[in-house]
């Protein structure tokens, strides 16, 4: 990955946090791992526990957003949830997983998309 590429991640994955807390989520983990692979952003939203992967991008696409996530992607972002819920003994509390799509021109992002139980 390009350092460039790197940087609009994590500026994507900050503005995101933002956009999330401003709707009432509360941060609860950034960049939780296990051996299946890694959530960027865990949040909670009410009693709900919320995983959420990040996709940054420079301008607007031809494909749909959910076009980015690739089935290995999604089928690593369940497990790792899965992982999460197990370690901290939340197994009876309801949880999903959702994407935040942020889209930038130059240095600000211009558009958020929230896909609830996107996997």
């Amino acid at each position: 990955m390009t350092i460039q590429r790197k940087d609009l991640g994590a500026r994507g994955e900050r503005a995101a946090l933002r956009h999330l807390r401003d709707k009432g989520f509360r941060l609860r983990a950034r960049n939780w791992r296990s051996a299946h692979g890694e959530i960027d952003i865990v949040m909670q939203h009410g009693e709900i526990i919320v995983f959420v992967e990040v996709r940054s991008r420079s301008s607007r696409p031809e494909e749909p957003p959910m076009a980015m996530l690739s089935a290995t992607k999604q089928h690593h972002m369940l497990r790792t949830a899965q992982d999460y819920m197990y370690r901290y003994r939340m197994l009876d509390r309801p949880w999903r997983i959702d994407c935040v799509f942020v889209t930038f021109d130059g240095a600000r992002p211009v558009s958020f998309e929230h896909v609830e139980n996107a996997v």
